[in-house]
């Protein structure tokens, strides 16, 4: 449940930077961005599955450049049924998603580093540089610590 709430906030937040970033994507109070995102995370769960299976040869022969194009229907959908969440067309809509999805990126990689982080250095053979019989030169191993 927290992360389900950690994760609305980072998408509400996303989309508002990219409603600040984006000129024809607006948005007009807050609780209209978490009703978007809302809906964007729901409409990722169960209508893209669905627009991706249906158009999968035209993703196949774009090699995958079409699942922007679905990616940014779905920001339009939003738009559409949540009001006070507005975007002027279709191909805004594709730049919204797009940005949208590199912003939650870079959030989700600042979020996730939250002290469960281990780093292991080896440096030329001194300290525990022997796993297995191998031996590592230079080496940083680091390990994620999920919480369940």
């Amino acid at each position: 449940m927290k992360k389900n709430f950690i994760k609305l906030c980072v998408n509400a937040v996303s989309l508002v930077i990219v409603a600040w970033i984006v000129p024809g994507i607006s948005i007009k109070f807050w609780p209209a961005a978490v009703l978007a995102a809302l809906v964007i995370i729901i409409l990722n769960a169960f209508l893209r599955p669905v627009l991706l299976l249906l158009t999968w040869p035209l993703t196949f022969l774009t090699l995958g450049f079409f699942t922007l194009f679905v990616n940014g229907l779905i920001f339009f959908i939003a738009a559409r049924v949540v009001s006070g969440f507005d975007v002027s067309g279709v191909w805004t809509a594709c730049f919204g998603a797009l940005l949208m999805s590199i912003v939650n990126f870079i959030l989700d990689i600042f979020l996730s580093f939250h002290g469960n982080m281990r780093f292991q250095i080896y440096n030329n053979g001194r300290g525990n540089s022997h796993e297995g019989g191998k031996r590592y030169n230079d080496v940083i191993d680091a390990e994620i610590k999920e919480e369940k």
